[in-house]
């Protein structure tokens, strides 16, 4: 009997990307509560100057919208696009939040920085994961071969 459950047919990767996602949105979700109610102050009750405060702040800010963005595209991608591609997608979309959303939160909310590097490259993988879909979008539905996408 087949199953009535809408993802018994996901596969193991689906399934992975799919639990990253429920992740990076509820720590997206959880800090962005804390930056609405509890970094200000905690920021200004450690002595940072209130210039900083407010650019860590924001950068939270920035962080946790791209990361929610992202988590959607993630959930997305698993959920529209088929063949081997998908998962160099995903890989991407999950590296670039890491990377720049990873980054900006541990200076915005801890103070620890991290190599220049990391935020660009981490958008960079942000913007490939975009132009990943490209080819996606130009695998036919019913191309004979749609697992090599």
């Amino acid at each position: 009997m087949a199953s009535l459950l809408p993802n018994a047919s996901l596969c193991w990767q689906d399934r992975l990307f799919l639990a990253l996602s429920g992740l990076y949105g509820a720590v997206a979700v959880g800090l962005s509560a804390y930056r609405a109610h509890g970094l200000k102050k905690s920021l200004e009750t450690a002595g940072i100057a209130a210039e900083e405060v407010s650019q860590r702040v924001a950068n939270l800010a920035t962080a946790v919208d791209l990361t929610l963005l992202h988590t959607v595209a993630l959930v997305a991608v698993i959920a529209l696009a088929a063949g081997r591609l998908k998962y160099a997608v995903c890989l991407t979309f999950s590296a670039g939040i890491l990377l720049f959303g990873g980054s900006l939160t541990f200076q915005s909310v801890w103070g620890i920085a991290s190599p220049d590097f990391v935020p660009p490259a981490g958008g960079m993988l942000l913007i490939a994961g975009w132009l990943g879909l490209l080819p996606l979008a130009c695998c036919s539905a019913g191309a004979k071969n749609r697992a090599t996408c």
